[in-house]
């Protein structure tokens, strides 16, 4: 994917704030994103990040969306509870299950099975705990709390109710992790994480653009307007893709690959 001319990326009245983080390919980008998110329905917010290398062009967008536990519910959507068979494409699952917001899942083998543990309304979809490095973040749900830990603070125990491991874990408590291999590739990714408030959010990159690192990305999840307080990686490349429908904002993020598991987000 190459870059885009960069022409009117806000809308006209956003207050748009300006931040400067290092590209892993050598210089420093400059990085635009709504000073105040974007109220798009009960318990929902919305914010872009444009990631620019001057004044003329884009390399990458990031799509954020913020989403409160107490007024939206989080379930992880798998082949076979999700009312579509084998794989499936993030936007189809959004029609069919009614969801605001669908993003893709976690890593899964050439057969579609998931990697890493993964649970959906209390039943464990794979019970085994992923030891390989990159499955260092585990994100779950338990008593309507989001908590996102690393893999080996996880004590399974009864009660809870969605969870799913991925990685690497890029932020705790605010910070940047360190000891991530690749630090400086370039790929389409997607997350998810909690914020000081504790509120979930999720991220994709647009697949119309360039990808980022996870050193630019951890950079841009330090900003503090972001609020982030824990992230961690979802699956990257062609699976990357995220479907967004409220009563204020369409948003969409093809990706090129069928994925087994997303986690969706439902209007309580």
């Amino acid at each position: 994917m190459g870059w885009a001319l960069f022409i009117f990326p806000f809308q006209a009245g956003a207050e748009e704030h300006d931040f400067t983080i290092n590209g892993s390919s050598g210089g420093t980008l400059k990085v635009g994103y709504l000073k105040k998110w974007e109220a798009i329905d009960k318990g929902i917010g919305y914010n872009k990040i444009i990631i620019s290398s001057g004044e003329s062009f884009v390399r990458a967008i990031l799509k954020f969306v913020r989403l409160d536990p107490a007024l939206v519910k989080l379930k992880i959507l798998a082949s076979g509870n999700s009312g579509l068979n084998g794989g499936f494409f993030v936007r189809d699952l959004a029609e069919k299950t009614n969801a605001a917001l669908v993003i893709n899942g976690g890593y899964f083998d050439e057969n579609g099975k998931p990697l890493g543990f993964l649970v959906s309304d209390g039943a464990a979809i794979n019970k085994r705990v992923a030891t390989n490095w990159i499955y260092s973040g585990l994100f779950y749900v338990k008593g309507d709390k989001p908590f996102l830990v690393h893999r080996e603070d996880f004590q399974e125990g009864i009660g809870v109710e969605q969870a799913i491991q991925a990685g690497p874990y890029l932020m705790a408590n605010g910070s940047p992790l360190k000891e991530i291999k690749n630090l400086h590739a370039s790929h389409f990714r997607s997350g998810i994480g909690i914020t000081r408030d504790n509120e979930i959010f999720i991220f994709a990159t647009d697949t119309k653009y360039s990808g980022v690192s996870w050193h630019e990305l951890q950079q841009i999840l330090s900003i503090p307007d972001l609020h982030c307080a824990h992230a961690m990686n979802l699956d990257g490349g062609g699976s990357t893709q995220m479907a967004l429908s409220t009563a204020g904002k369409k948003e969409y993020i093809d990706g090129t690959s069928k994925i087994p598991v997303a986690i969706g987000f439902f209007k309580k």
